[in-house]
């Protein structure tokens, strides 16, 4: 539901207009790619015809998070919607929305509107800035430190489809780690952080070549592999996800995309050697 969620508030910017969104929950540990191999294009078709609009799978998932007999469960569902709402542009679909909110919330639909724009009034409060290192690595920034400390793993896998379309923070970088490596298979560490001595990537490089090496030697180039194959498969899903939410507005070249993405199984990167 999590993934479910995430692909709802990509398409919030969307919605409105002459456009419907609707949303189809598939069965846990499927994907839209996976329950078409298994089950064919036109009963995928079928459970699309039922799935919900997108306000209601919106009112749905925030209103399973709380309990509405309480007050307090009320005031949640008000502190849920808002940040919801704030991606919606303004119109008759965000107003009917806020309508469908507050009968939920059980005030009247000028009081929440009210309240929604006090909260955008009020300063935020000083906050120091994000550490570096806070949180679980991504998988770029983890394929980036594995060639930094084996630059030799990276020289041992094929150049890998979908990446360059990937739209991620340092997938550039990554591409262009994964480019000198394979020009220069004998590179080391060093060498390769020579390369970004005078580039604005060259300081956060030499940080993370600081620290300690997740893999061994003999892993890395295993472990690239399936790190280039996930970050190209996490981007298909998501790519996918977004798609079908917006399938009633797409033009001719995402209408292929969406077909192409249906029918091909995922890939992922291969080593050179068997």
């Amino acid at each position: 539901r999590a993934a479910a969620w995430r692909a709802a508030e990509n398409a919030l910017p969307h919605a409105g207009g002459q456009v419907e969104l609707v949303f189809l929950l598939i069965p846990e540990g499927e994907d839209p790619d996976s329950l078409v191999r298994l089950k064919g294009a036109e009963t995928f078709k079928k459970l699309l015809s039922d799935a919900l609009p997108l306000s209601n799978f919106l009112v749905g998932e925030l209103v399973r998070q709380v309990k509405l007999d309480s007050v307090d469960g009320r005031s949640k569902l008000a502190a849920l919607a808002k940040p919801v709402l704030g991606k919606i542009s303004e119109g008759v679909y965000r107003e009917l929305l806020v309508g469908q909110l507050a009968e939920k919330i059980g005030i009247t639909q000028d009081r929440f509107e009210a309240l929604i724009l006090a909260e955008k009034a009020r300063p935020l409060p000083a906050r120091p800035a994000p550490s570096i290192k806070h949180g679980r690595p991504s998988l770029v920034r983890q394929a980036i430190g594995l060639i930094l400390h084996f630059p030799g793993a990276a020289s041992q896998v094929e150049p890998v489809e979908g990446l360059e379309k990937v739209n991620q923070p340092g997938i550039e970088l990554l591409m262009r780690i994964l480019e000198i490596t394979r020009d220069s298979p004998q590179i080391n560490t060093g060498g390769l952080l020579e390369r970004f001595r005078e580039d604005p990537n060259g300081r956060h490089l030499g940080e993370l070549a600081k620290e300690p090496a997740l893999d061994d030697a003999e892993a890395a180039p295993r472990v690239l592999v399936d790190s280039l194959g996930r970050i190209v498969a996490n981007h298909r899903k998501e790519r996918l996800s977004l798609l079908l939410v917006r399938r009633s507005e797409l033009n001719e070249d995402e209408e292929a995309e969406l077909k192409t993405l249906l029918r091909s199984p995922e890939k992922t990167a291969d080593k050179k050697a068997p």
